[in-house]
């Protein structure tokens, strides 16, 4: 059964982020070619990102007390919905609808399916000690779906910008139906209907308090909140200057997406080296940090495309690391019955994070241009890495 469960995590997670990715690599493209500017680009997703962060704990206590499959079963139908209002979409009002369903889809999605998996597995005598190793088999299979999701939707981006759209809310709905069907949750006990909104309100409360108290997790949930913040510019405007600046045309674009992918899942596959040489897990969190810092200011500063392309991957897998190690420090810390709401509260701060981003960074990137952005978001994190001393090892 531990393998059977495994099995679905990878496989399931795979297809979830093949579709999703099918309009990644055209996305800012896409509103462009609808008149929106690189502001209005910022605040259709800086309301995403607020969307998510007042729904991430409410959606992570539902996850915890009516049951994780419950929560991602029902992100993947909302994934479906938002994409096929995209694809019918022609204006900023209908973008903001798109993204708040878009943002229901993402709470209800984190933090319910990495718990449902950790709790799955440890329920039918997992071994918490490869817990690093599955999150990483996971990043390879996440980055491996996107890399081809990308592909895919460059192609149909080629044909029509609103294509990727259609193709994600067909997917979606596929994967809506199986994963219903499909997966069990053999260790969660549903709580009574008199007692459920009680244990809701319970485990939001213990949580936040939880997630406050223990130093490490909350400096923790700080400094990739941080992160965020800084990431937003090369997030969504490096498309937009790879077609502006060398005429980049969309399947393109979605090779230069796959690129990214497999950045990131080197950065992934180097986050295990990091863990077995580096005695210090706040040290190896820093060393990846600092790859992503210096790779965005050296991208800010050059002018030709391979130069750029370069150190764009190179931040990549910076982040590919962090997203690995950090994912890791965290679950390990984690008491079972709180996990998918900690976990929502760790992303809540994330996206309030890429919120303050995406209205400031983006603001700079609108008036001053994408390279001054760049190099913003690398100083935001070199200032931010003396504060991983504040981490430690987790053990104090």
């Amino acid at each position: 059964m531990y393998n059977k469960i495994l099995r679905q995590y990878l496989s399931i997670g795979f297809a979830f982020h093949f579709f999703h990715s099918f309009f990644f690599a055209t996305y800012t493209i896409f509103l462009l070619s609808h008149e929106m500017s690189l502001w209005q680009i910022g605040v259709i997703n800086a309301i995403f990102m607020i969307s998510c962060f007042v729904l991430e704990i409410p959606t992570g206590a539902l996850a915890d007390t009516l049951g994780r499959k419950f929560s991602f079963v029902l992100s993947y139908a909302l994934y479906a919905i938002s994409s096929l209002l995209y694809f019918f979409a022609g204006n900023f009002w209908y973008f903001i609808l798109a993204e708040i369903i878009g943002a229901f889809a993402v709470a209800f999605y984190s933090g319910a399916w990495d718990a449902w998996a950790v709790d799955s597995l440890n329920h039918h005598n997992g071994n918490t000690t490869i817990l690093h190793d599955v999150f990483c088999k996971s990043e390879r299979l996440r980055q491996l779906g996107i890399m081809l999701g990308v592909i895919v939707g460059g192609y149909l981006g080629n044909i029509n910008l609103a294509l990727p759209w259609l193709a994600c809310a067909i997917g979606m709905s596929i994967l809506t139906a199986y994963a219903y069907i499909i997966i069990k949750e053999d260790y969660f006990v549903t709580k009574e209907q008199t007692t459920w909104w009680s244990s809701f309100k319970n485990v939001i409360l213990h949580s936040v308090k939880f997630g406050i108290k223990e130093k490490q997790i909350f400096w923790l949930i700080v400094l990739s909140s941080i992160l965020m913040i800084s990431v937003q510019a090369p997030n969504m405007y490096w498309n937009i200057l790879f077609q502006e600046n060398f005429d980049i045309k969309p399947n393109k674009l979605g090779f230069i997406f796959a690129g990214i992918s497999l950045s990131i899942l080197i950065g992934n596959e180097f986050s295990r080296y990091l863990i077995k040489k580096i005695k210090y897990e706040w040290l190896a969190l820093m060393l990846s940090n600092f790859i992503t810092a210096i790779s965005l200011i050296f991208s800010s500063v050059l002018i030709n495309f391979w130069p750029i392309l370069l150190f764009l991957l190179i931040h990549e897998m910076g982040r590919g690391s962090f997203f690995t190690l950090s994912k890791t420090y965290l679950q390990l810390r984690l008491p079972s019955s709180q996990r998918a709401t900690i976990d929502s509260f760790n992303s809540m701060m994330n996206k309030s994070g890429a919120f303050v981003g995406l209205l400031v960074i983006g603001r700079i990137a609108n008036d001053a241009g994408i390279p001054l952005a760049w190099l913003m978001s690398g100083l935001i994190i070199i200032l931010s890495l003396p504060f991983y001393f504040k981490l430690k090892n987790g053990d104090e």
